[in-house]
């Protein structure tokens, strides 16, 4: 679903049918039209009951070619492990494409569904 908001900005949410196993991924690409200059976008899962995290989704965010993951700063390596809700936020980005995937690193239970929210404004 798509929604137009203020001037510039747009919304799309999906809530995904489909399960991630572990090692899948779901990749989606959104253009920054001129004008817009900030990405945001939000992955959450509810996460089977257990101690810790059961499912282990990745948020990983390309713009501008610069790779940011989930809930982390930027340029860091690293990947969240602790948490059900990721988001990368991207500040005065050019016009272009950037790539949103979601990967499945572990999943101790069954395959995991989620929900995604791409805001450009």
């Amino acid at each position: 679903m798509v929604g137009p908001h203020a001037a510039n900005e747009e919304l799309q949410f999906f809530d995904e049918k489909k399960k991630l196993d572990a090692g899948d991924r779901e990749d989606r690409t959104v253009t920054i039209p001129a004008g817009s200059s900030r990405l945001k976008v939000t992955l959450v899962w509810t996460d089977p009951p257990g101690e810790g995290l059961q499912s282990d989704l990745d948020l990983v965010v390309v713009a501008n070619k610069q790779e940011r993951h989930g809930n982390m700063p930027p340029g860091s390596k690293d990947f969240d492990r602790r948490n059900n809700v990721e988001q990368v936020i991207f500040e005065n980005l050019p016009p272009g494409e950037a790539v949103i995937s979601v990967i499945a690193h572990s999943i101790a239970v069954a395959p995991q569904n989620y929900a995604l929210v791409i805001r450009v404004s």
